[in-house]
């Protein structure tokens, strides 16, 4: 059977550099040389560097520009009026005071950020404004045991997003895949896999990123070595999650399910925003749910049936107060389809193209990337700040 190759994009060689485009640098306001080191570590842990002002009124004309803006505390004074603009933090050491909340409302800080406990989140956000400030929603795929159909609903998700318009990279985190590219006919499409993305050092600039891998249209595919597969998370990892986020609308990743219920060294809340699995509608669907949604590694997570040959009703099911989102229905012309390498739901028509429709429309609606004070991801609203006691405080 012929296999096809069609609507890839030639990219770049896997050992093609990710460097960074030029762009503005974050502006930090303050004349304390501990926070000023501190920061500056931070930024090129980030790989980015700083531009410095002493306070506001040195501020003010690199104040509509800057890509970032962090504010010491200690230099918000009672007559300050500036322009409001997203993307102004406001830091200080330690517990905040009381009084810090009024600083922050005033300059429109959406954040306070505590150190040292947000340096984590703030690399992260330092490394988001170097490549533009983008930051897309990361979807984790799986199903409650193998052969479900897990694999082909994350494609159908991804390949649905990008029909849609939206810049979607699909993540192959199953080692035991054999290379998730196989299902679109591009197992010989020029670009790198995980093996090759896996020894930076540090934040990845994702521009360039996308380049690097096999494009089909609007969508990037990172898929597993067949020579040499990895487990995922693994060293490394988080980075290329974190990287990808900020140069995608939507990443879908198609994960095992032994990484939702086991913690492993890098946690999937770290870098996920929603999990979608799917349930067999029996005995033991309904079981491996239960023991799934008891583990709660994900702060969301939605469930899609998934009709077993011979289990009748869903009965089952109805008895788990969970959030069921659809069903996932049989599809026998996807198998062949994949057989001639035919990307699923790359028509947008049957069953698998209607539900990733509506899913798609969903995420749009309701999912927010962690930790993002103004989701880019298009129609979503603004998260909810983090809980008292967090390092990093929404302050809007």
């Amino acid at each position: 059977m012929t296999r096809r190759l069609e609507g890839w994009t030639p990219s770049a060689q896997p050992d093609a550099p990710l460097a960074p485009v030029p762009s503005g640098r974050p502006l930090l306001v303050s004349v304390d040389d501990g926070l000023l080191d501190d920061i500056a570590r931070l930024a090129a842990a980030a790989g980015t560097e700083l531009d410095v002002v002493p306070d506001l009124l040195a501020a003010e004309a690199a104040w509509r520009d800057a890509v970032l803006i962090l504010v010491d505390a200690r230099c918000v004074g009672p007559r300050v009026r500036l322009p409001r603009r997203f993307d102004v933090l406001l830091v200080t050491r330690g517990e905040p005071s009381a009084d810090v909340w009024p600083q922050a409302l005033q300059i429109g800080a959406e954040h306070v950020v505590s150190l040292p406990l947000a340096e984590p989140w703030l690399v992260e956000r330092l490394a988001a404004a170097a490549d533009g400030g983008h930051r897309g929603v990361v979807v984790a795929v799986t199903g409650v045991r193998g052969g479900l159909g897990a694999t082909t609903l994350a494609c159908g998700l991804a390949v649905t997003a990008a029909r849609l318009g939206f810049t979607c990279t699909l993540v192959d985190a199953d080692p035991s895949s054999g290379g998730i590219d196989m299902l679109f006919g591009g197992e010989e499409a020029r670009g790198a896999r995980w093996p090759d993305l896996l020894d930076a050092e540090g934040p990845i600039p994702s521009t360039g990123l996308r380049e690097m891998l096999p494009r089909w249209g609007r969508l990037a595919l990172l898929s597993q070595s067949r020579m040499a597969p990895v487990a995922v998370p693994t060293r490394g990892s988080a980075e290329v999650f974190r990287a990808l986020r900020r140069c995608n609308d939507l990443v879908v990743v198609d994960v095992p399910r032994t990484t939702f219920l086991e913690h492993q060294d890098i946690p999937l809340r770290a870098v996920v925003d929603l999990g979608v699995v799917l349930v067999s509608t029996d005995v033991r669907g309904a079981a491996l749910a239960r023991m799934l949604s008891a583990s709660a590694p994900l702060r969301r997570t939605w469930y899609l049936r998934r009709r077993s040959p011979g289990a009748g009703t869903a009965t089952t099911l109805d008895d788990l107060e969970l959030p069921w989102v659809g069903e996932l229905r049989s599809e026998p012309g996807l198998a062949r389809a994949a057989e001639r390498g035919e990307a699923p739901a790359g028509r947008g028509v049957g069953p698998l193209a209607r539900l990733c429709e509506r899913l798609v429309d969903r995420i749009v609606g309701e999912v927010t990337p962690l930790g993002d004070a103004i989701s880019r991801f298009p129609s979503a609203d603004p998260p909810p700040g983090p809980a008292a006691g967090d390092p990093v405080r929404r302050a809007m």
